[in-house]
């Protein structure tokens, strides 16, 4: 139960990232695109905190979970908000594919980046990898 809840802590980080640069975004008039590597970062330090009390595959879950988040709940959110962006997307005129690409795509980008922070993990804390602290 309690890695299902710090799966879902994951997923709620996200989204509450998403929509802090929405507001931030079209508030300043600042490019939403330009929030991108704040999720990048996410996505790593998820796999990273996750896996250094759960384990390598925690980790790379916990990075797999946060690009299901941002590619679903956090876009529509990020919609609802209507961030500012140069090309003004509307989700309305995205088709099936254009889902399924931006889902897939997010979610493999996640799922590396959060390897590599379980990996970095890893790589600090050797034999203490994965213990309960």
């Amino acid at each position: 139960m309690k890695k299902v809840f710090i799966l879902l802590i994951v997923a709620a980080s996200i989204v509450l990232y998403d929509l802090m640069a929405s507001l931030v975004s079209r508030g300043l008039q600042i490019e939403y695109s330009d929030f991108g590597f704040g999720s990048l970062v996410l996505y790593f330090l998820a796999g990273f905190v996750v896996s250094r009390k759960y384990g390598f595959l925690m980790g790379v879950l916990a990075g797999l979970v946060a690009g299901i988040a941002d590619s679903t709940l956090g876009l529509y959110i990020s919609e609802l908000v209507g961030p500012y962006t140069s090309a003004m997307l509307d989700l309305t005129s995205f088709s099936a594919e254009d889902f399924v690409y931006i889902i897939t795509f997010v979610t493999i980008q996640s799922t590396i980046f959060g390897s590599f922070g379980a990996l970095v993990a890893y790589l600090l804390w050797g034999k203490e990898f994965g213990k309960k602290v």
